[in-house]
């Protein structure tokens, strides 16, 4: 009885326009809105992300001995960068190794398996970390959204 008054009220063409405008309105929030919008509204599980640095170079030794030095100095954030910029085979090595923000899985797993570790500390050299491409010296900046791990940063 109560559907039938709603649509007396209403006249069927315009109870069925509503549907069509809300229809509109779910495809543009869902297709247009940044993908961390969706997750911030809790429609999506948020993928753990990291900030952070690297620098690679071909052998582990010379890896170690690059750790030393950065390691050594009181700015290791700083002494990364400048270590980077001189040793580092990546083209990232022009921004000191700054890698920017990345997703879990976006990196090679053996990198991914060190970033992403819970035990893996933020603000320190860690590493080296053989990979396809050679051996990493990697430093996190900061983590977000990690399962079991308030938000970590430098």
């Amino acid at each position: 009885m109560a559907q039938e008054t709603i649509t007396t009220q209403l006249g069927e063409e315009e109870g069925s326009s509503y549907t069509f405008y809300f229809l509109i309105a779910a495809f543009i929030i869902f297709c247009f809105f940044p993908y961390d919008w969706l997750e911030k509204m809790g429609c999506k599980k948020r993928t753990p992300r990291a900030v952070g640095r690297h620098l690679l170079v071909s052998s582990e030794t010379q890896a170690h001995d690059i750790k030393a030095a950065i390691e050594a100095e009181s700015s290791t954030t700083e002494a990364f960068g400048r270590q980077a910029e001189l040793f580092s085979t990546c083209p990232s090595k022009a921004r000191g190794g700054y890698l920017g923000e990345f997703k879990q899985g976006a990196m090679v797993p053996a990198f991914d398996a060190c970033v992403f570790n819970p035990d893996t500390q933020c603000g320190v050299v860690n590493g080296p970390i053989q990979t396809n491409f050679g051996w990493h010296l990697i430093m996190i900046d900061e983590r977000k959204y990690m399962e079991n791990e308030s938000l970590k940063t430098l």
